[in-house]
C-alpha cells in the first residue's frame, strides 16, 4: 500500500472514531440532596423515626437528606407528592399502614388501588408499640373498668386517635369489636395536639404510640390500660396485653418504613436498601427507639414488600367487617 493510501485510510479510522457518540458518563448516585417526604406533622413518631435515619444518611451518602414534612388528608397529600416524582433516588416517602388501607377507607379520593404498583419499598424501618391510655385521674383504673363501662353506659364512650385509618384507629376499633365495648372515635391532626387534650382534661380517653405517650406514663400524669399487642412491652411490663385479656391473636402494631417512586432504577434501591439496613444495626438507633417500646426492624426490600402485602390483607378484611367509612 502506498504511503498517500495508507494516509488515506488512517484518516477515515479516525474520522470514523470521531463519529461516534461520546458514551455517557454516569452521574454518581446522589448527585443532589435527597428529600425525605413525611406526610404527617412534625414532633410525632413517624417524623422522629425519619429525622434520625436522615442524619445517618446524609453522612454516608454524602449529600444533605431534607426532611419535608407535607401532611395532609390523611397522609395523602404527601403520597401524592411523591407518586408524582421523578424515580430517580431523590425522593423517599415515609410509608405507615395508611398507604395500604386508603383506598379502602377514603374511596372517593385519590388513593394507589395497589400501593406496590406506584411505590417500590425499600425497608421496614421500625415496629410501633400502641397502647390505651388515660389521664392519671381517670375513672378506668384497669381496661376492664373501660369495657363495663362502655357497655353499661347510655352512649359510647370517646377516645382519641392521631390519624383515621392509622393501625391506633383500626386497632382500637378491633378491640371495640372483640370487647363489645361501645366506643367512637375523635381524630385529631397527629399525636401530639391529641395528648395536649389528653393532659388537659378535654379528652378522657386515646389510643396512641407508646413513645409518645410514656414519658407522661412515667411522670405519672397518664395510665397505660392495654398493650395493643400479644406480648407485654418491655418499658411498662406491669400493663396486661391483648393475650393477657382473652384477645388471642390480636396485634394492632403499628410500623413505619420507606420507599421510593416505583421506576426507581435497581441499582439504587439495591444501594438504599443496604443503607438502610446499615442504619438500622446502628446501636444509637436501636437505643434512641428500643429504650421508648418501640423496636427497630430493619427488614430487606423483600421483606418489607410482604408485610405490606399481609397488612393489606387483613386490614382490609377488618374494614370491611366492621364497615368502617371515614368519609
Amino acid at each position: 500500500m502506498s504511503r498517500l493510501l495508507r494516509f488515506i485510510a488512517l484518516a477515515v479510522v479516525c474520522a470514523a472514531a470521531l463519529a461516534q457518540p461520546a458514551r455517557a458518563e454516569t452521574a454518581p448516585y446522589p448527585s443532589q440532596p435527597i428529600r425525605w417526604v413525611v406526610p404527617v406533622p412534625a414532633a410525632g413518631i413517624v417524623d422522629r423515626v425519619a429525622r434520625a435515619y436522615a442524619e445517618k444518611l446524609r453522612d454516608s451518602l454524602g449529600q444533605a437528606v431534607i426532611v419535608d414534612n407535607k401532611a395532609g388528608a390523611n397522609t395523602l397529600l404527601g403520597t401524592e407528592a411523591v407518586a408524582m416524582a421523578k424515580p430517580d433516588g431523590l425522593t423517599l416517602l415515609s410509608v405507615t399502614p395508611a398507604l395500604v388501607t386508603g383506598a379502602m377507607l377514603y374511596p372517593k379520593a385519590n388513593w394507589p388501588a395497589d400501593p406496590l404498583q406506584t411505590f417500590t419499598p425499600i425497608s421496614a424501618l421500625i415496629k410501633l408499640a400502641n397502647i390505651i391510655v388515660v389521664p392519671a385521674d381517670s375513672p378506668y383504673k384497669t381496661v376492664q373498668d373501660l369495657i363495663l363501662k362502655s357497655k353499661t353506659g347510655s352512649s359510647a364512650v370517646p377516645y382519641g386517635a392521631s390519624s383515621l385509618g392509622s393501625m391506633v384507629h383500626l386497632g382500637m376499633e378491633e378491640f371495640g369489636m372483640r370487647s363489645g365495648a361501645k366506643l367512637e372515635v375523635v381524630p385529631y391532626k397527629g399525636g401530639p395536639p391529641m395528648l395536649q387534650d389528653l393532659l388537659g382534661g378535654h379528652l378522657g380517653l386515646a389510643v396512641d404510640n407508646l413513645s409518645n405517650s410514656l414519658p407522661y406514663i412515667r411522670s405519672g400524669k397518664l395510665r397505660a390500660l392495654l398493650v395493643l399487642s400479644e406480648e407485654r412491652n418491655a418499658v411498662i411490663p406491669d400493663v396486661p396485653s391483648t393475650a393477657d385479656i382473652g384477645m388471642k391473636g390480636f396485634d394492632a402494631s403499628g410500623w413505619q418504613g420507606v420507599a421510593v417512586p416505583k421506576g426507581t432504577p435497581q441499582p439504587i434501591v439495591d444501594r438504599l436498601e443496604k443503607e438502610f439496613m446499615r442504619i438500622s444495626a446502628l446501636p444509637e438507633i436501636k437505643k434512641a427507639f428500643e429504650g421508648r417500646g418501640d423496636l427497630i426492624i430493619g427488614s430487606s426490600a423483600a421483606e418489607f414488600t410482604k408485610l405490606m402485602r399481609q397488612q393489606a390483607q387483613n386490614q382490609q378484611e377488618l374494614i370491611r367487617k366492621l364497615n368502617i367509612r371515614v368519609e
